[in-house]
Parts: C-alpha cells; sequence; structure tokens
C-alpha cells in the first residue's frame, strides 16, 4: 500500500475544473435522451477496464447474511469524458465483476459539486453496474453545495438539497430530511447528513441528534447497527483538525454511541472525508460495542477503486479492504465479534 495520504482533492494533482460541463444541466423534456447518451458513453469509458487480480469471494458463502461494497468520496464528475469519471467506471465495473452485492454503502461527496449532471453521471454508471443492490448515499460536504451550484437567486445550499433529496428518491429513500433510516436484509442502516452548507465539517441538528438516539434505542437487539456519516467525529480515525472531523456536534454523537454501546449495542461507524490509504488509525475501538472505520477515497486513492466489502455473518461482520480497479486485497480484514 503506498503510504497514508492526509491531502484533500485541491492538492490530489488534478485542477479544479474551469471549464464548462459537456452535459447541460437536467432539463424535464429533454431527460430520457439527456440519459441515454450518458449511459452511451459511460459505457464507452468502460472498455480496458482492468480485469487481473485475486477473484472476490465471501469467506464463508453459506453463512453470509448480508455483503455490502462500502466507498466513499466518489467526486463524480458533470463531464462524462473526464479521467476521473473513467476511474470511477473502472471501479464500478470491478465492483459488479467482484459479486452480486446487496448493498453499495456510498459515505458522502459522492459528487463534486452538487450539479445536477455530476448526478446524472453517478446514476447512469449505478444503472450500469449495481445489480439490483440498494444504493445508500450520504450528503457529503462537497454534495451539499460546494461551487457552481444554483443559478442567481437561489440559495445554493437548497439547490444542493433538493437534487440530494431527488437521488436518495431515485435509491427508492423517501426522506424528508437530509437523514434517514434504513433496513437492508434485517439490519439496520441510520444515515447522518449535514443541515446547513458548510466548508468542510457537517452540523447536525438538536432533532437530528435525537432521532439518533431513538433509533439506535429502537435498533433490533443482537445485531450490529451501522451508521454512515461523511466525516468521522473530532479525535477519532485521525480526524484532529477541525476541518476533517464531523463538527461542532462531534462531542454529542459520540456520546450518544457511546451511551448505546454501553448498553449492548454494537455499532459500527463509517466514514469518509480525508481521502486516507487504509492505515494503523483507519480502524479504531476507543470503547466496548463501538467501532469506527474511515474509508479511503474511492476515485484518488491507490489510483482509484479502494474501498472495502463489508460481510455480515450471524455472530460476527468483517472489513475487508479491496482495490476493485486492479481486483486485490490490500491489507489485513478487521472483525468484530457480536
Amino acid at each position: 500500500m503506498p503510504a497514508c495520504n492526509t491531502e484533500k482533492e485541491a492538492s490530489s494533482g488534478e485542477p479544479r475544473r474551469s471549464t464548462p460541463y459537456l452535459l447541460p444541466s437536467w432539463v424535464p423534456g429533454r431527460a430520457l435522451d439527456l440519459y441515454k447518451t450518458v449511459v452511451v458513453a459511460v459505457q464507452g469509458a468502460c472498455t480496458g477496464a482492468d480485469t487481473a487480480g485475486a477473484a472476490y469471494s465471501p469467506k464463508e458463502p453459506g453463512r453470509i447474511l448480508l455483503n455490502a461494497v462500502l466507498a466513499a468520496d466518489l467526486h463524480t464528475d458533470g463531464n462524462t469524458y473526464r479521467d476521473r469519471n473513467v476511474t470511477l467506471t473502472k471501479a464500478f465495473a470491478g465492483v459488479s465483476r467482484s459479486a452480486d452485492f446487496d448493498a453499495y454503502i456510498l459515505a458522502g461527496d459522492i459528487t463534486n459539486s452538487a450539479a445536477e449532471c455530476e448526478y446524472v453521471n453517478l446514476r447512469a454508471m449505478l444503472n450500469l453496474f449495481r445489480r439490483g443492490a440498494r444504493v445508500v448515499p450520504e450528503l457529503g460536504n462537497h454534495d451539499s453545495g460546494g461551487t457552481s451550484v444554483g443559478t442567481a437567486g437561489e440559495k445554493p445550499f437548497s439547490v444542493a438539497e433538493a437534487r440530494f433529496r431527488a437521488f436518495l428518491r431515485y435509491c427508492g429513500i423517501d426522506s424528508g430530511w437530509n437523514y434517514y433510516a434504513l433496513e437492508i436484509k434485517g439490519f439496520r442502516f441510520l444515515v447522518l447528513g449535514t443541515e446547513k452548507m458548510l466548508n468542510d465539517d457537517a452540523d447536525l441538528s438538536p432533532a437530528q441528534l435525537a432521532w439518533l438516539d431513538k433509533e439506535l434505542a429502537d435498533a433490533p437487539a443482537g445485531k450490529p447497527v451501522f451508521v454512515i456519516a461523511h466525516q468521522p467525529p473530532r479525535g477519532i480515525n485521525g480526524a484532529d483538525k477541525p476541518e476533517a472531523c464531523l463538527g461542532a456536534q462531534s462531542g454529542e454523537a459520540y456520546a450518544i454511541l457511546k451511551k448505546h454501546a454501553a448498553k449492548g449495542r454494537t455499532v459500527l461507524y463509517i466514514s469518509g472525508h480525508m481521502h486516507r490509504d487504509f492505515g494503523e488509525r483507519s480502524f479504531e475501538n476507543p470503547a466496548p460495542g463501538m467501532y469506527f472505520l474511515n474509508l479511503p477515497s474511492f476515485l484518488y486513492n491507490d489510483g482509484g477503486g479502494l474501498g472495502a466489502a463489508l460481510e455480515v455473518y450471524p455472530d460476527r461482520l468483517l472489513i475487508r479492504p479491496r482495490n476493485f480497479i486492479r481486483g486485490e486485497w490490500v491489507c489485513g480484514e478487521y472483525c468484530i465479534e457480536f
């Protein structure tokens, strides 16, 4: 594995977009033709995707209850042909070649600036490769507005929010908020989401924190609960700076997780944001029953395609880091028994 990369997108070596999008913004009357154009372009981008590497197989195929892909920081571009979208297409193609996963867990920054054409491209890639898997997206700081969102007279966050919620509906999720609960094959996923556009961190309202507390209390007993957020709480997974962590509500969110873990819950908190390769602080267990996993960028780290397979069994879960483009396991597994 390459050494840990702590730099975010601004220093990734790729300049910010300065040219117009190849595709126009979503126009309802032209939706079908535009969508067909994107699908054809993305199919072409997939040509030549790598096929070498170790074949994927769950550790215990006869006992597995849930099999999910974990990915973060896709930064999907609005230009279908740009290198970053070619990389993402290869990554999704590699996931599709690996197994029939039950879910794609996307831990934020699924777009680069919340532009509609970025969502169009992401939908096209998912339609080509997800093969019926549920998509579980989270609202990252780039998805909350970034730059170039909306037109004169519009509030950027309200525009970004509306586009994310439209994407939720595409995923079959009907939520009136940026956060929601979802059950997949009997396992509860609690997805947090910022309620303001901030530069790097998130803002969780008292209502959202109360919702998290109640959902954890009501989750099925004896099963792990998965909490998805873009940023880790402060001090966890190496998120020691304000711009790297969940934000002002880090302490409150952490306290809620710890309270329920102390009552016998097994809670796995999954985040991204920091664009770091898997390393010694990627997986932490600061107290009994509470675990924190920080994912690398699915686009930038290790040449692209770096994520993990989540395998849930009756008595344990495994997190298996994998480069899906190369088809290679990249480091040791993380195991949680419950």
